[in-house]
């Protein structure tokens, strides 16, 4: 060992190239993201509660949120 990192082989599942392609696919999915379904269910103002996953901020709910309150419902987290 001489104290200075190594970067992993090209075909470790973790490298460089692996980064730059998750990065690329986040940005795609941030700017384009897939479209809601049309024949979603409808609601009459009935509140939903809105759960985020194990530590993770309520902002990462907030598309789903978004979604909700289009359908007239009521989300509430």
């Amino acid at each position: 060992m001489n104290g200075f990192a190594v970067w992993p082989p090209a075909n470790a599942s973790v490298s460089a190239a692996t980064l730059a392609r998750e990065m690329m696919a986040l940005t795609q999915a941030t700017l384009s993201p897939t479209p809601f379904p049309d024949d979603a269910a409808r609601g009459d103002g009935q509140p939903v509660i809105v759960i985020p996953g194990f530590l993770a901020p309520d902002m990462s709910t907030s598309r789903l949120r978004d979604f909700l309150v289009r359908q007239n419902f009521m989300p509430v987290s």
